[in-house]
């Protein structure tokens, strides 16, 4: 079944991560999540999906509303 594209969102993700003005802030899951990888993911390789990728899914929680984005890293591995 394909995925749902959400083309709106995937712009503003793409937008923002090409920003140069972009600061990055990596927060301990990234850390856990990176860890787990082999080879691990790295903060450039996470910059890279999000310039490029594509958000697959939207969930509203109580305080934000959460895109899930799959891309490719520096090494074209696939990556959520």
């Amino acid at each position: 079944m394909p995925q749902p594209v959400y083309i709106a969102q995937t712009q503003l993700v793409r937008r923002i991560a090409r920003d140069a003005k972009c600061r990055w802030e990596w927060r301990k899951h990234y850390f856990i999540e990176a860890a787990k990888e082999d080879p691990p993911i790295t903060q450039p390789d996470v910059e890279e999906a999000l310039r490029h990728g594509t958000v697959i899914l939207e969930e509203n929680t109580k305080k934000d509303i959460v895109w899930q984005v799959t891309g490719r890293d520096l090494d074209l591995r696939s990556i959520v």
